[in-house]
């Protein structure tokens, strides 16, 4: 079968709650994306014994493989809540009616299933955390870029043997090649050389091997090749958080930053927040090819604040490293939703301060915030949207 060129832009990637961490769904909620770099590293073993040749490397093993990438969002209040969701921990949903909040403070995370559709090929990760959530813009819209690492996937599988509508499946892979699928999943079947397929639906799963079909794959044999296909998108989005419709405010307290009047920054103004993974791509423990965990150190925070340079305040809160303030972010959509990241104690890490000839003095700051002992967190996020749960 002749090859075909994929466009990218007629993919996806679709998200679901995990009921238990590592245990794949079905992912139901589906966001918008512009680029997505998440994959499956075999890190394979090269091996070189000394074995009477002089070629390197002489073999070559399975290795404890990592399943990481970064995936470019568009910032919206209804999937925002998912994203937040994999990083920190979430807390009660408050609000009758549209708009609900949902508060995340710093605490262990939720894990997802990820599909992403590749051509014709679902590429599925579960177990699926955030490390990192960073904002930018591209002119006025936000976007995030999120970093997630995986505990495993389920990407393209090879078939032993078939019996009418039941698949084992060989496990070269992994000794349980069917971890990934879920009953009622859609999958298509290929043959090896990849002339005929046949779409089909996944009844149940036994074993870690065995594969029942809704339809008989009898036509087909060991060696070819079972994978997960498309779902129909369907996206219930908002408008997107913009530039001209984000605020900065600063105060004594947070309460009183939130009450603020707002300090108009200059564009490349940006936040970073952080739950930082023991190791990026999981805990390498014995009995598994996979990570067996995504073990969660501490939260941090990074800010990028540039202002005019005119008055000396902000510059004396720098000079005297004790001296703190509050700070609060809101990104408005539409005329009630809101992303709002409150920071309780903002310290200034470096106010740079350059002048050139013909040009504004600008005063950029790196902003670090601390614990506050007052508050008990050193930030806090709200995401205000039109979703019940």
């Amino acid at each position: 079968m002749a090859a075909i060129e994929r466009l990218g832009n007629l993919g996806y990637c679709a998200l679901g709650v995990e009921a238990t961490k590592g245990t794949a769904v079905t992912p139901a909620t589906f966001l918008q994306i512009y680029k997505s770099t998440m994959n499956t590293d075999l890190k394979p073993d090269e091996d070189n014994p000394i074995a009477g040749v002089r070629s390197m490397p002489y073999q070559m093993f399975m290795g404890m493989r990592e399943h990481t990438g970064q995936i470019d969002v568009l910032a919206e209040p209804n999937t925002a809540e998912y994203l937040f969701d994999m990083m920190l921990k979430a807390g009660g949903i408050t609000g009758g009616a549209d708009p609900y909040t949902h508060p995340f403070t710093e605490d262990l995370a939720n894990s997802y299933t990820m599909d992403i559709l590749k051509g014709q090929i679902v590429e599925r990760y579960w177990g699926v955390e955030a490390e990192k959530i960073t904002s930018s813009f591209n002119k006025n819209k936000m976007q995030f870029q999120v970093d997630t690492s995986a505990r495993g996937s389920f990407i393209v599988r090879k078939i032993a043997t078939v019996a009418t509508t039941t698949l084992t499946l060989d496990t070269g892979y992994d000794p349980s090649p069917s971890t990934g699928l879920v009953a009622s999943d859609l999958v298509r079947i290929m043959k090896a050389d990849g002339s005929t397929t046949l779409d089909t639906t996944v009844t149940s799963i036994t074993d870690g091997v065995t594969v029942v079909l809704g339809t008989s794959a009898a036509a087909y044999a060991a060696g070819d090749f079972i994978f997960l296909r498309a779902q129909t998108p369907s996206f219930s989005v908002l408008p997107p958080f913009l530039w001209s419709r984000t605020q900065f405010q600063f105060g004594a307290s947070a309460s009183a930053a939130l009450s603020a009047t707002q300090l108009q920054l200059e564009t490349g103004s940006k936040w970073e927040l952080d739950h930082n993974f023991e190791k990026k791509q999981g805990a390498d423990r014995s009995g598994s090819f996979d990570p067996a965990s995504l073990v969660r150190l501490q939260t941090n925070a990074n800010l990028t604040l540039k202002a005019f340079f005119d008055q000396p305040q902000i510059l004396e809160k720098y000079l005297e490293v004790a001296k703190t303030e509050a700070l609060v972010i809101r990104h408005f959509s539409g005329s009630n939703h809101e992303l709002r990241l409150t920071f309780n104690q903002l310290n200034y890490k470096l106010d740079k301060r350059e002048i050139d000839s013909a040009k504004i003095i600008y005063e950029e700051l790196t902003g670090r915030p601390t614990y506050s002992t007052t508050d008990g967190q050193l930030f806090s996020v709200s995401v205000i949207n039109a979703l019940a749960a």
